[in-house]
């Protein structure tokens, strides 16, 4: 069921993959655990499919590359004392 997400893009006539930010997601695009150990675990697994579905795994990504945020809803404004 596509529910209006990009995850690969591979770039016609070169070897360029990009992959969209990774979360913790089922299939359906639900959020399955609202603990963060289980977000990152399924996040990777999420990278590890989009890697698949270009024919590349992660030996393919170079160690450079994999760049990570981590965000919260709290309010990231300096407190003021």
């Amino acid at each position: 069921m596509a529910f209006g997400y990009s995850h690969i893009v591979e770039a016609p006539n070169s070897d360029l993959v990009i992959i969209a930010g990774q979360y913790g997601s089922d299939p359906t695009g639900a959020v399955e655990s609202a603990g963060f150990a289980a977000q990152v675990e399924r996040s990777f697994a999420n990278l590890g499919t989009a890697l698949a579905a270009a024919g590349l795994g992660f030996r393919d990504v170079p160690a450079s590359a994999p760049t990570s945020w981590i965000t919260t809803t709290r309010s990231s404004k300096p407190s003021s004392r």
